[in-house]
């Protein structure tokens, strides 16, 4: 069921008519849903020792909220404990500027640093 849920997010509602106040209240419970169902595919995944598939979720709640910063820190923490330390590193370097960026302290994960 979160599957087909997660499929059936195409994207802002009314995205073609991003102005009106009247919309927005809807474009944002549905994002937070979308975001909410990509959290349980994580979660189910990582149960499950899926590391392919909690990346590729984590890399979506990214893609609609980059300055997640648990979705990064869990990114890098998964890439780190699969023994994939050039792509955590640059995990990281992603989770590192986007919170740079909204002045967000960050915070050592899995061994790597802010220098």
């Amino acid at each position: 069921m979160l599957t087909a849920a997660d499929r059936a997010y195409s994207g802002e509602v009314f995205a073609d008519d991003p102005y009106p106040d009247w919309a927005r209240p809807l474009r944002e419970e549905a994002r937070a849903t979308h975001l909410r169902v990509l959290r349980m595919l994580v979660e189910l995944a990582q149960r499950a020792g899926e590391v392919d598939e909690v990346v590729c979720h984590l890399l979506r709640i990214l893609s609609v909220d980059p300055y997640d910063e648990q979705a990064h820190r869990d990114l890098v923490a998964n890439l780190a404990e699969a023994g994939r330390h050039g792509e955590a590193s640059r995990a990281f370097q992603r989770y590192s500027e986007a919170m740079v960026e909204i002045g967000v302290p960050v915070r050592e994960v899995s061994g790597f640093a802010a220098r």
